[in-house]
């Protein structure tokens, strides 16, 4: 688990900037994952802060995450498992309640909000997957008879997390086949 910090923000800025400013440096090749990790460590994050022990407090949870375009990455998880475009399902546990949290079909990136209930101290379980629905169809040409049909639901891990919650702040995780930010901002 890593909480961005400001001295990490301005790091990345400073590189970007020594990097793309200037006429005689031009900026080419760089992967689209790259691109979309530049526009993440860009944007302003939610400051963080304390909490007291004990006390539950509402927060808006921003998580934005960039799946690997390549399947052959990820030693954790089988790459034969996952599909190029994946159909992206995001579910949170907390002390051992799941909830799925967003869902983005056929893409490489999930941006999603969702209101928890969470204290510091709380265990928070992130995990993202790939779903195939399978389906099996039997049709009858009777009136006697109704048509039917299975439907078979699978999903391959991604990526997973666990950690801590600290508080407020923006937390940054890199692992399998995702990177992904998660924003905590307490709710008034």
């Amino acid at each position: 688990m890593r909480i961005l910090t400001t001295s990490h923000v301005l790091a990345a800025i400073a590189l970007m900037s020594a990097t793309g400013c200037g006429t005689t440096f031009v900026n080419r090749g760089l992967h689209e994952q790259t691109r979309w990790l530049e526009t993440q460590v860009t944007q302003e994050a939610t400051s963080a802060s304390e909490l007291e022990d004990n006390e539950v407090y509402n927060f808006d949870a921003r998580f934005e995450a960039q799946v690997s375009p390549s399947t052959s990455r990820g030693a954790e998880h089988n790459p034969a498992e996952r599909s190029a475009l994946p159909d992206l399902h995001l579910y949170v546990r907390i002390n051992g309640q799941r909830t799925e949290v967003g869902q983005a079909p056929n893409a490489q990136t999930l941006i999603a909000n969702y209101p928890l209930r969470l204290k510091r101290g709380d265990t928070v379980e992130v995990r993202l997957v790939d779903r195939r629905n399978i389906y099996f169809a039997v049709q009858y040409d009777s009136r006697e008879a109704d048509d039917w049909s299975v439907n078979n639901v699978r999903e391959t891990p991604l990526s997973q997390y666990q950690f801590t919650f600290e508080g407020p702040g923006r937390y940054f995780f890199h692992r399998g086949y995702a990177l992904m930010f998660v924003d905590f901002r307490k709710m008034e």
